[in-house]
């Protein structure tokens, strides 16, 4: 695709980029992971609308880009429910000043957090380990709806010593200094709402890997098969680098979501275990496999799966070794047998029974 002299961009069904060239780059800018066809193109055809709601194959429209630059757009609908654009310089049109960005907070929650500042770059420092940093992944574990002062002091504060809601608004103050040091004083937060009492973290500035991770895996399943859905699975694969809030592994506040999360990835990993299978592609199936496994170590139907393809492989050895260490788990964790057994064969071989 950046062979092309044009720009590229193929959406999914809602309009998110899921794959562009460098000329893309060059007409929009950057594009924040996760971004829709309109989030990049700034909703400016001249004709109306979006251009992946209902074009017509083959009908230009003229689009206004966030750089102040115009081009000819033209979409194309894909088998899978998608649509290819292309863009095509207008460069007869005069050009204006660029204007800023909007600024996101990008934050990665799959694995230890990190926080990211599209105009200030990576933010860090001991807060992340402290309060504030606690709150910031509170506030991420809750995303999506304002939680109340109480609720924060409840799930922060575990010592049973009362805190008040000025506590409180001082660790949200602190954490905004944190977040937007320049922010002018009493001004309001780009990535932090106040909304009755309460607060969250502002949808329309913080994108969270997790969401990201969630419509990735979502969509691939949709895509029922297919080039495109795998891609989109594996592409979630890849993005869940570690346990949802890797840095607070006992807080009551993260189970739910964290198990939640774990769900997808595994309903993934098979999916992408089963395709590539069936397919013949033995190599990515155990790979997967082994992930889910992995992930599952307790999970006696995806265990005797690993290990009847390892048999299926000729890999002997590690199909007794994977059989034995599952021996032994099932038996510290329930004091019984894993419910399947390796036997020899008519003819020597070993088969799962």
């Amino acid at each position: 695709m950046d062979a092309l002299p044009f720009a590229v961009a193929v959406l999914d069904p809602d309009g998110v980029i899921v794959e562009s060239n460098r000329a893309l780059l060059e007409l929009c800018g950057p594009i924040v992971p996760g971004a829709t066809c309109c989030d990049a193109l700034g909703c400016g055809t001249s004709t109306g609308g979006c251009c992946h709601r209902g074009a017509d194959a083959g009908t230009e429209a003229l689009v206004a880009l966030p750089s102040g630059a115009s081009a000819w757009l033209t979409a194309r609908r894909t088998e899978r429910g998608g649509t290819l654009v292309c863009l095509r310089a207008d460069d007869c049109a005069p050009t204006r000043p660029e204007p800023s960005a909007p600024r996101r907070l990008l934050l990665t929650s799959l694995g230890r957090m990190r926080v990211e500042d599209t105009a200030a770059g990576q933010l860090c420092g001991p807060w992340l380990e402290q309060r504030p940093g606690q709150l910031l992944r509170f506030l991420v574990a809750r995303r999506g709806r304002v939680v109340s002062a109480d609720e924060i002091a409840d799930a922060l504060w575990t010592d049973g010593e009362p805190r008040t809601a000025t506590t409180v608004r001082y660790l949200v103050h602190t954490l905004r200094e944190r977040l937007e040091p320049g922010r002018e004083r009493r001004g309001r937060s780009s990535f932090i709402d106040s909304h009755r009492g309460g607060y969250r973290l502002n949808p329309d500035h913080v994108v969270v890997d997790a969401d990201l991770f969630e419509r990735e895996i979502r969509d691939g399943l949709a895509a029922q098969g297919g080039e495109l859905g795998a891609r989109l699975l594996e592409r979630a694969v890849v993005r869940h680098r570690g346990e949802f809030l890797a840095e607070e592994p006992y807080a009551d506040w993260a189970m739910g979501e964290r198990e939640r999360l774990r769900g997808l990835l595994a309903r993934a990993l098979r999916t992408l275990a089963d395709t590539a299978q069936a397919a013949g592609d033995l190599d990515l199936a155990q790979d997967r496999l082994a992930q889910l496994a992995e992930l599952e170590p307790l999970d006696t139907g995806v265990q005797r799966d690993l290990i009847s393809l390892c048999l299926l492989r000729g890999r002997r050895g590690e199909a007794v070794r994977r059989y034995e260490a599952l021996q032994r788990r099932v038996q510290d964790a329930y004091g019984g047998s894993p419910g399947f057994a390796l036997l020899p064969g008519p003819g020597g071989e070993l088969a799962v029974a």
